[in-house]
């Protein structure tokens, strides 16, 4: 490992060619039998999980686009109790969730990722309820 901090010619060269020998792993995948097999697998699958991918996007750009139109500038990321005082006092505030709004696309990304993930959507569900109204949780538990 390089330790200069500087960016010089001769260190970028380095890190480049220290970077390269992670290409040797793999080396060592294909050159087991069983794991050239497992690879060989996700390769062919991988382009087939094109369209899947496609319309994943598609589907959450579209609930994006109504949690926008629905929530956007309803919560607020840098203010006291999420810039809504309807929020005062709830479990979305204390989770510290403000910044899981739909203010933009991006952020309404984040919402919809971390509504698939995270286990904790009720809370979300009902922080966008506070501060809109109880129609809102069609949208979630749709």
């Amino acid at each position: 490992a390089v330790v200069s901090t500087q960016s010089t010619g001769g260190t970028v060269f380095l890190d480049m060619v220290m970077t390269l020998r992670v290409l040797r792993l793999l080396k060592l995948l294909l050159s087991i039998p069983q794991l050239r097999h497992i690879v060989s697998t996700l390769m062919q699958i991988v382009p087939s999980m094109g369209s899947y991918a496609l319309l994943l996007f598609l589907f959450y750009y579209s609930y994006a686009i109504v949690g926008m139109e629905a929530f956007a500038g309803k919560i607020l990321n840098d203010t006291v109790n999420c810039g809504n005082d309807a929020l005062n006092g709830t479990d979305f505030v204390a989770e510290g969730y403000c910044v899981l709004n739909f203010n933009n696309i991006l952020y309404s990304f984040v919402v919809l990722w971390t509504l698939t993930l995270v286990n904790q959507w009720h809370i979300l569900a009902e922080g966008f309820v506070a501060v809109t109204s109880k129609a809102a949780r069609l949208f979630f538990l749709s």
